[in-house]
């Protein structure tokens, strides 16, 4: 049951990336308005699948999706 929140999760982070593009992953909870260690695990999900790419900026790691994953959005969305 736990496994499908996390992949519910991995799905709203994938369209809020899509949506916002850059992204701070402190600031991903309250973007999703979910607890920290469920984001967490959805990012992993995510990273697992090579959807998304980190980038770190001095203290602070940013997260997108990869190229190929934001064409799909754009694609899905009509961008």
């Amino acid at each position: 049951m736990y496994q499908k929140s996390i992949g519910d999760t991995a799905g709203e982070l994938w369209k809020a990336l899509g949506a916002k593009g850059d992204v701070t992953v402190s600031a991903l909870p309250k973007l999703l308005g979910k607890e920290a260690a469920l984001v967490q695990q959805a990012t992993g999900w995510l990273a697992r699948e090579h959807k998304v790419e980190f980038d770190k900026q001095g203290k602070i790691l940013i997260i997108r999706l990869t190229p190929s994953e934001a064409a799909a959005f754009k694609a899905q969305n009509g961008r």
